[in-house]
């Protein structure tokens, strides 16, 4: 019998998954006039397995082993299987955006904090980035929120924003809790 595999929470997309070192590097984005074209390269335990991709006119996000790689389509749904976003069920598809969602948040981030900001982000009702947006950081990340982020930027209808935690490392609610 196989050792059960430790299942993480990866921060930015809210993947949960098994942790078998699935990352995403690489990003190339191209915009054109129906959307945002975009190819990445995909590892596991830093190795390149793969590439995925997205036309940016609406289809599909497509992987693409690398020839004789050991992480091939079934590998690729078998994980996917096994994957939740916010505890529901997630396509293939899915886990491919939000791996790729989670390289490019991370990216984000840091070079944010570089120029000594933070990232704030809103999120739909289906589960979505839809804007981001860089602030600028005061000396707690409630502070900041009160400084930069109030009043609450207007967004997607029913989004919600959050603010990207640098002490904690998470993501936490702009908004005031609803009771």
């Amino acid at each position: 019998m196989e050792p059960q595999q430790q299942m993480i929470t990866l921060p930015h997309s809210r993947l949960t998954g098994p942790d078998i070192g699935l990352t995403v590097t690489e990003l190339r984005t191209l915009e054109h006039h129906r959307g945002i074209a975009w190819t990445a390269v995909l590892q596991q335990h830093g190795r390149r397995v793969g590439t995925i991709d997205d036309d940016g006119n609406g289809g599909e996000t497509y992987y693409h082993p690398d020839p004789g790689s050991p992480f091939g389509y079934d590998q690729l749904n078998a994980y996917a299987a096994q994957c939740r976003r916010d505890g529901q069920a997630i396509s293939t598809e899915g886990v491919l955006n939000d791996l790729t969602e989670e390289h490019e948040t991370a990216e984000l981030i840091t070079d944010a904090a570089t120029r000594g900001r933070t990232l704030a982000r809103s999120i739909d009702p289906e589960g979505f980035t839809r804007d981001r947006l860089e602030v600028r950081r005061a000396a707690t990340p409630e502070q900041t929120i009160t400084r930069y982020l109030t009043p609450v930027p207007e967004t997607t209808p029913g989004a919600r924003w959050y603010l990207w935690d640098w002490q904690a490392e998470q993501w936490i609610s702009v908004h005031p809790p609803t009771g």
